[in-house]
């Protein structure tokens, strides 16, 4: 009784490949299935409105918004990036009681 007294060996066949570039098969893909949900800020972003204090953020004291004050009379601010041009001339309007230029 020798090694080869069970059977036959059956050699496997191997796919030919005829191509240089290994194609990755598809796989299954599953849909996510969350345990817990993680972030309720990207789902449900809460829009909050533009009051004219949310508009108008601060003033700006560079040496050259100082300048610009002193020379061209001109209040310089930083505004919320949300804001539109005629809601910062309302915002402006209401806070200095003064009607802006431009």
């Amino acid at each position: 009784k020798g090694a080869g007294a069970k059977g036959a060996v059956r050699r496997r066949s191997y796919a030919i490949r005829t191509k240089p570039r290994f194609y990755r098969p598809h796989t299954l893909r599953l849909r996510r299935s969350p345990k817990y949900q993680r972030n309720t800020a990207s789902i449900n972003p809460v829009k909050r409105p533009l009051d004219k204090f949310s508009i108008l953020l601060h003033p700006l004291s560079t040496e050259k918004a100082m300048g610009k004050m002193e020379n061209e009379n001109t209040l310089v601010y930083i505004v919320s990036q949300r804001s539109t041009k005629p809601q910062i001339r309302e915002a402006f309007r209401e806070v200095h009681k003064v009607e802006p230029r431009k």
